[in-house]
C-alpha cells in the first residue's frame, strides 16, 4: 500500500488538491476512526492513534495509492468536551462539505452502540443535506458475537434512517471488512 501525509489544518481552505478523489472520515472520539485509516492505508504509523480521545483538532489529509485523498476531521462527542467545542467541530464539518472538496464521506459508529447518538444522527443529517454520498462504517466489528453482527448493523442502519446494506462493518484489529472498504474507497466516484 502505498500512502503519505499530505497536510494538516483548521479549515478546508488548507487542504491540497491531491488525487481523483477525496472521502472525509468523521465520528465519535472513540470510535477508531486513526486506527481504521492506518488499517485502509496498510500502516500503523501514519495516523497518530491516541489513549484519549478528542485528539484531533485539525483536519489531517492523506493521499492513499495515487489515486484517493483520504481526510481525517476533527471528533465529536468526546465526554470531556464542552458545548463550544462541539459547536466548532458541526462548524469544521459544514465548511468542509460547503467546500465542495469531499467526493464522499464515512461516517463511523462503533457497532456496539446499537442504537447510535443524536450526535451521529446530526452528523448524518448534515452530510445527507448536502447530498454528498455517504458511506455507513461499523467500526469495532470484533467485540460483538459473529452470530450478532448483522444484527447490530441492521439495528444501526435502522437507527440512522437508511437502507439495509448501506453499511460495512469492519475491525481494525481482526482486519474485517478493511478489503471491502479500500475496494469501496477506490471506487468512490460510483457512489450514489
Amino acid at each position: 500500500m502505498k500512502a503519505s501525509f499530505v497536510v494538516s489544518g483548521s479549515g478546508p481552505e488548507h487542504l491540497h488538491d491531491v488525487g481523483d478523489a477525496e472521502v472525509g472520515f468523521i465520528g465519535r472520539s472513540n470510535v477508531g476512526k486513526s486506527s481504521l485509516l492506518n488499517s485502509i492505508m496498510g500502516t500503523h504509523a501514519l495516523v497518530r492513534v491516541s489513549r484519549t480521545p478528542g485528539r484531533t483538532r485539525l483536519m489531517n489529509q492523506f493521499l492513499w495509492q495515487d489515486q484517493v485523498a483520504l481526510v481525517d476531521l476533527p471528533g465529536y462527542g468526546y465526554a470531556k468536551a464542552g458545548r463550544k467545542d462541539l459547536s466548532e467541530m458541526q462548524a469544521v464539518l459544514r465548511a468542509y462539505l460547503g467546500s465542495h472538496r469531499a467526493s464522499a464521506m464515512v461516517l463511523l459508529v462503533d457497532i456496539r452502540r446499537e442504537d447510535v447518538s443524536s450526535l451521529d444522527r446530526g452528523v448524518m443529517q448534515v452530510v445527507l443535506e448536502t447530498s454528498t454520498p455517504v458511506l455507513v462504517v461499523c467500526t469495532k466489528a470484533d467485540q460483538v458475537p459473529k452470530n450478532r453482527l448483522l444484527h447490530h448493523v441492521r439495528q444501526i442502519e435502522s437507527s440512522l434512517d437508511i437502507a439495509p446494506g448501506c453499511s460495512l462493518a469492519v475491525s481494525s484489529q481482526s482486519g474485517l471488512g478493511i478489503v471491502e472498504l479500500r475496494k469501496r474507497l477506490l471506487e468512490v466516484r460510483k457512489w450514489t
